[in-house]
């Protein structure tokens, strides 16, 4: 350290957030970067900055290597991250200076806090304890540890249960927590395992026999270990309460009795007594399958190193590599993160490549067999965890959790008592069938609810995403819905409760169709995304029983959807099928999916598609009178032909849409076809005839409080001023358009956006900002499959070669544009042809002939993958 800067005990003690405030902006990152850098959301940065939450171990590891901290450093950064040291403990960890020579001279020293008193603390040696030794090391759950061990430390908290299914690991965390406290209890830590107890009146010989206090009869039992415990200060780790629940009062009376004894229980069921605090134990970290990190970073995700070092004992020669760590990380996400799953599945390497048994894990319940020998039966199969968990319920319970497994990643409370609830529901297990089945004693389905929530084998999904309150959800892991379903097949209920839950998600999606035009748009959207799972199995159901009418009004009803969330693919797939039905679906309702299909396969580049479904669409339309069908399908022609340069016959079909939208009173429709006539005047220059269309349309978004409308009108308007040479009014209506677009998680809004945004920036030679809005802008356009706008990113990037002096790049990415263009049919726009031959003069100028040619041929024959991989090749850093 420089001999000039202060001591540790003059600089004044910083937190953990400040810190990383001041090195993030010694370092430049924006708080965006740091949060991709790190795995976690921008929000998530904010939070720990401002010192409203500490960060994980896997995230504090991740941003530890984004800002470079020194490996000896480690120890104390994260001691400080974790809020792992003691109020005014200096921790000498020097900053070192960044690469731009900065110069942060604050060391790592805590912000004074407030904790607990902490009893005095005896030699290991000196205190009792009876704890199982585990062979095999414990992986991930620092956090979880020092969080379980601060509560216990607490004078208030004397009974702490921790919850969770079976085989989340339970068990093994409380251990470890027990292992962690043994300087602190001066009489002793004891386990009791009650895994093998069935009567509850034999809870209090366990505890006596686990104490080392001689037997006696029953009824002094309990006076007995009153008397052992009343003047001690010890820790009793109760193991697997659940099927012992009802001597929970013995408990409570023992607490009573001793005021120095404090309880762990570990049980996947709450006990529900006075004093109880709980704990649930959620799964091991698993990464986003949307955003993996590099290979070596997968390993700080708790469930893959888990996977990894299970697979080491019985491979040694396994590694993590490039061709194998997406699989693996899509297995531990697949068994949601569940320890027990991963290492049945890591004993499957003697058999299994990752890739091969993730394709086998579609029955996981079967795969996920054969564990260690000397573990408990119930661990070495996940059904039989799972089973023993299920054979503790009520009658009554374990009907409701059969028929909760009809739901795909979860579902609301309101959709719980609409699909899951009737008579026979409410009277299982009371033996009441007098009840009258037209009321089905909905209070029943809630109760039993709570009580699997209670049980573990269902778990609560609190959603206020994106500000939006929405009522309560809840859900069960994959493994554990996988035995649900099983049971429902052996109650032979499992059709009837498939089409009930189709029905209901059909009504689900015919009510907010409508709504994805109005105000209250961004709410339906992301109920129709959090329930898109449960909407694809409805539809699933519907096509495999050919019934056609249920998923022909589905599927028409969740288009647009599809096309706003950007699932083109996956809409075109769904809509292809109930096309190919042909005669069995009703023709006006063929004509709507046709129209919607036609849609997205124009979004796609699919012109030809595109024509012929849109044009069969609007025969049929027309003869049955359906004029907004005819406007949307008109509407979709016109935009068909601007994109293969035939401008007039585009405005005479628009404008016919726009006659029809208006002659209905449609004020969404007008607005759409309004903002697609100014598009195409904008696209060919006819500034002054497109501002009027642009900013009428603009009106009645606003009036009819249509979000995306909004945001598409102003991204039009936004590239019109840029071309009329307004870049900062551009760019603040483009902003604009991005940030509803994003809001709306309308990717290709925000394509679009991101998109224009980097050409003003190129054209300002702000190098910075052009180069990852491109770069995002293609990553979102490859992945939606637009094939139109994936030939403008290529052509954007190429004026950004040329500029950057990289003229045989720009000419390769031009012959790959002018080759995409050619295979789909859309010629250069007039607005985009000066940037089109003054990147192709600028290129000729700085090359020979032979070069050019040789350049231009290349480009031109890569495929489209090709030409994306080698676009992306220009600045690895801004990749997406």
């Amino acid at each position: 350290m420089d001999e000039t800067m202060p001591t540790v005990e003059a600089i004044e003690p910083i937190t953990f957030g400040q810190w990383l405030r001041q090195r993030r902006k010694e370092y430049g990152y924006t708080q965006e970067e740091l949060a991709d850098l790190s795995g976690c959301s921008p929000a998530s940065i904010r939070k720990i900055e401002a010192g409203e939450r500490r960060p994980s171990r896997q995230v504090a590891d991740l941003i530890a290597e984004a800002l470079e901290v020194p490996a000896n450093e480690r120890g104390a950064y994260l001691r400080l991250a974790r809020a792992e040291t003691l109020p005014g403990e200096p921790v000498h960890v020097p900053v070192p200076a960044s690469p731009a020579a900065r110069s942060l001279s604050t060391s790592f020293v805590p912000a004074p806090a407030t904790k607990q008193p902490v009893p005095a603390a005896l030699p290991e040696a000196s205190v009792s304890h009876h704890l199982p030794v585990y062979l095999t090391p414990m992986i991930g759950r620092r956090e979880e540890i020092a969080d379980i061990r601060e509560r216990l430390l607490r004078e208030d908290v004397r009974l702490l249960t921790l919850t969770g299914p079976g085989g989340i690991g339970k068990t093994r965390l409380a251990i470890e927590v027990a292992q962690s406290l043994v300087r602190e209890m001066r009489d002793g830590v004891y386990f009791v395992s009650l895994a093998l107890m069935h009567d509850p009146s034999l809870v209090a010989q366990a505890i006596a026999q686990a104490l080392g206090l001689v037997e006696s009869a029953p009824h002094t039992m309990l006076p007995n270990l009153i008397q052992h415990l009343r003047d001690r200060r010890l820790l009793l780790l109760l193991d697997n309460f659940e099927q012992v629940i009802s001597s929970a009062h013995l408990v409570v009376d023992l607490l009573e009795a001793a005021p120095g004894l404090k309880v762990l229980v570990t049980s996947r069921e709450v006990l529900q007594v006075r004093g109880e605090r709980q704990f649930k134990v959620p799964p091991l970290g698993v990464p986003d399958l949307a955003h993996l990190p590099v290979t070596e970073s997968l390993r700080l995700f708790p469930a893959v190193s888990l996977f990894l070092e299970r697979a080491q004992s019985i491979r040694p020669d396994f590694e993590l590599t490039d061709d194998n760590s997406e699989a693996v990380a899509s297995i531990c996400s697949r068994l949601d993160g569940l320890p027990l799953a991963i290492e049945l599945a890591a004993a499957r390497i003697k058999l299994f490549q990752p890739q091969a048994m993730l394709a086998r894990l579609d029955k996981s319940l079967t795969l996920l067999t054969g564990g260690h020998r000397d573990l408990p039966a119930r661990h070495q199969t996940l059904r039989d965890t799972i089973g023993w968990s299920y054979n503790l319920l009520e009658e009554s319970e374990q009907v409701l959790f059969a028929r909760l497994g009809v739901f795909v990643g979860g579902c609301t409370l309101t959709a719980a008592e609409e699909i899951c609830a009737d008579f026979d529901l409410a009277a299982a297990g009371r033996g009441n069938p007098g009840n009258d089945p037209a009321h089905p004693l909905i209070a029943d389905v809630l109760n039993s609810i709570e009580s699997l929530l209670d049980k573990s084998l269902l778990k609560y999904e609190q959603s206020d995403e994106d500000g939006l309150s929405e009522e309560p959800r809840v859900a069960m892991l994959d493994t554990i819905r996988e035995y649900a379903v099983e049971r429902l097949r052996e109650r032979q209920e499992d059709a009837a409760l498939q089409r009930r839950h189709a029905e209901y998600y059909l009504a689900m999606a015919e009510e907010g169709d409508p709504a994805l035009s109005g105000p209250q748009q961004k709410p339906w959207l992301m109920r129709l995304e959090r329930d898109h799972d449960n909407l694809r199995a409805a539809l699933s159901w519907a096509l495999d029983h050919e019934e056609w009418d249920l998923g022909s009004r589905l599927a028409g009803a969740l288009w647009r959807f599809w096309y706003i969330h950007g699932h083109f693919g996956e809409g075109r797939r769904w809509l292809s099928r109930i096309i190919d039905a042909g005669e069995k679906v009703p023709p006006s309702r063929l004509a709507w999916v046709r129209t919607g299909a036609g849609w997205l396969a124009f979004n796609q580049g699919d012109y030809e598609q595109a024509q012929a479904l849109s044009e069969q669409a609007a025969a049929v339309q027309r003869e049955s009178g359906d004029k907004f069908g005819v406007a949307w399908s008109l509407y979709t022609l016109g935009a068909l032909q601007f994109e293969r340069g035939k401008y007039e016959d585009a405005s005479a079909l628009h404008r016919e849409s726009l006659a029809l939208a208006q002659e209905i009173g449609h004020n969404w429709g007008t607005a759409a076809v309004l903002n697609g006539l100014g598009y195409g005047a904008l696209r060919q220059g006819k500034l002054e005839q497109a501002e009027p269309l642009l900013e009428e349309s603009l009106a009645i978004s606003r009036r009819i409080g249509d979000l995306r409308g909004i945001a598409n009108v102003l991204l039009n308007l936004g590239m019109l001023k840029h071309q009329q040479g307004q870049p900062d009014n551009a760019t603040m209506l483009l902003e604009e358009s991005l940030a509803i677009s994003r809001e709306l998680r309308d990717r290709r809004g925000v394509s679009w956006a991101l998109n224009s945004l980097g050409l003003i920036a190129l054209e300002q030679d702000k190098w910075e900002r052009a180069m990852p809005l491109l770069y995002e802008s293609l990553a979102i356009k490859q992945d939606l499959g637009d094939k139109e706008n994936l030939a403008l990113c290529l052509e954007r990037l190429a004026i950004a070669a040329v500029t950057q002096e990289q003229p045989v790049r720009a000419v390769k990415l031009l012959g790959a544009m002018k080759a995409l263009r050619e295979a789909i049919g859309s010629p250069l726009a007039p607005d985009n042809r000066s940037h089109y031959f003054g990147i192709v003069a600028g290129a000729r100028a700085k090359m020979d002939g032979p070069t050019f040619t040789e350049a231009w041929t290349a480009g031109q024959a890569m495929t489209l993958e090709q030409a994306i991989q080698y676009a992306l090749q220009g600045e690895p850093s801004y990749r997406r």
